[in-house]
C-alpha cells in the first residue's frame, strides 16, 4: 500500500470504524451475533481512545511531508486502533493490554538505549499480551516515511518513542538506528552496519591483495574456487604465507584503511600480529565497521543501534563498537574480496540470544 493511500483511505471517523469493525469481524466467525460485535466496537473505541490520549496522532504528522499535511486525521488513528484490535488476543486480553498502553508500559524505552542483550520479552516489559501486539504490528507502515520493519510499532506503543528526528526512531532525546529481521528464519534477514556507496569495488580489494607478490599466488588460487574471500579465511592465507612484519603491517594499512578510513587503526594493529587470530581479526573489523558506519552520514546522525530479531527473540543494542563485546549474535564473516556485491563486505547484525 502506498503511503499516500494509507493516508487518505478513510475521509470520516464513522466510515473508518464501521470498515476496521467489519474486518476484524471476518477474522472471527462468532462476530457474526450481535454481542461479539459491540465487544468488538468497544475494544476499537477504548483501543483508539488511548492512542489519542498519547498524542499518537500529534507525534505523526509532526513528520508527514508538506503535500500530505493535514490529511493525517482521526481516520487514521482509527486504523492503528483497528489494526491493534486484530491481534490474536483474547477480549480480557486485549482489555489488559489497552491498561497497559495507557500507562505507557507496552514496551520499555530503557532497552533500546542500554548496550548488551535483551529478550523481546524483555522489551515488551515481560509482558505476553504486549509482545504479541508488537509482533503483530511488526509490520505496520513499512515504506511509509521511510520507515522499515518495527519501526512505527515502536512509536506507536509508546509514548516516549517518536519517529521524528535523526534516526530511525527517537528514545527520549536519542536518536536510534533499527535494523529489524521480521523473517522465521534464525540468525538471517538483519540489517548491515552501513550502505554501499563508499565501499571499495571487487576489482580494487583484489588489486591491493594481489600486489603483494608473496599473496597474489594464494589468493588467486583461493578465489579459483570460491566466488568470495571471508576476513578470517583471508587472515588465514596471510598466516600460512608468513610474511615478514614490516609487510604484513603494510598490507594491514592500506587494506582496511581503503574500507574504513580514519577507523581502521585497532584492525591494523590486531591483524599485524605475527599469526593472528582470524576470528580476533573479524571482531576488530566488525568494531571498525560500527564507528565507520556511526562517523558517517548513512541513516542519519543516530547514536545508538539496535537489531531486533523476531526469530531468535532477541534484542541487541550498540553504541560503540567496544558494545560488540556486549551483545551476542550470529556468527558473520563479512568478505574482504566480494562476489561483486558490495554489502558483503559489511556485518550484518543478527543478535540472538547466548
Amino acid at each position: 500500500m502506498r503511503a499516500k493511500d494509507f493516508l487518505i483511505e478513510y475521509t470520516d471517523l464513522n466510515t473508518a470504524k464501521a470498515e476496521i469493525l467489519k474486518s476484524i469481524n471476518a477474522i472471527d466467525p462468532d462476530t457474526q451475533d450481535e454481542d461479539a460485535r459491540k465487544t468488538a466496537e468497544q475494544v476499537l473505541d477504548k483501543i483508539y481512545t488511548v492512542l489519542n490520549k498519547n498524542q499518537v496522532l500529534d507525534r505523526f504528522t509532526s513528520v508527514l511531508p508538506s503535500i500530505l499535511k493535514g490529511e493525517y486525521n482521526d481516520t487514521q488513528v482509527m486504523k492503528i486502533a483497528g489494526e491493534i484490535s486484530k491481534a490474536p488476543l483474547s477480549f480480557a486480553e486485549k482489555m489488559k493490554f489497552t491498561e497497559n498502553l495507557a500507562s505507557n508500559k507496552v514496551i520499555n524505552p530503557k532497552v533500546l538505549i542500554t548496550p548488551g542483550t535483551y529478550t523481546i520479552d524483555k522489551l515488551c516489559y515481560d509482558s505476553a499480551v504486549n509482545k504479541e501486539v508488537f509482533l503483530h504490528m511488526k509490520s505496520f507502515g513499512v515504506g511509509q516515511l521511510m520507515k522499515g520493519p518495527m519501526e512505527h510499532a515502536l512509536a506507536i506503543l509508546s509514548s516516549d518513542i517518536g519517529i521524528k528526528g535523526k534516526g530511525d526512531v527517537t528514545v527520549g532525546n536519542t536518536p536510534v538506528e533499527v535494523k529489524a529481521a521480521i523473517g522465521e528464519k534464525k540468525g538471517s534477514g538483519g540489517g548491515r552496519f552501513g550502505e554501499t556507496g563508499a565501499l571499495p569495488s571487487r576489482d580494487k580489494m583484489l588489486g591491493i591483495c594481489t600486489s603483494y607478490e608473496w599473496l597474489a599466488g594464494p589468493v588467486n588460487e583461493y578465489l579459483e574456487g570460491q566466488a568470495s574471500l571471508n576476513v578470517e579465511n583471508f587472515v588465514s592465507i596471510v598466516n600460512n604465507a608468513n610474511p615478514e612484519a614490516s609487510e604484513r603491517k603494510a598490507l594491514g594499512q592500506e587494506l582496511f584503511s581503503e574500507i574504513f578510513q580514519g577507523h581502521a587503526n585497532e584492525i591494523i594493529n590486531v591483524f599485524s600480529k605475527p599469526q593472528a587470530d582470524p576470528n580476533e581479526v573479524r571482531k576488530a573489523y566488525i568494531r571498525a565497521n560500527f564507528e565507520w558506519y556511526k562517523d558517517s552520514d548513512m541513516g542519519g546522525a543516530w547514536q545508538v543501534l539496535v537489531g531486533i530479531s523476531m526469530a531468535d527473540n532477541s534484542v541487541g543494542v550498540m553504541s560503540t563498537g567496544e558494545d560488540f563485546n556486549k551483545v551476542s549474535t550470529a556468527k558473520k564473516n563479512p568478505a574482504i574480496i566480494t562476489t561483486g556485491k558490495p554489502q558483503e563486505m559489511l556485518f550484518q547484525f543478527n543478535p540472538k540470544l547466548s
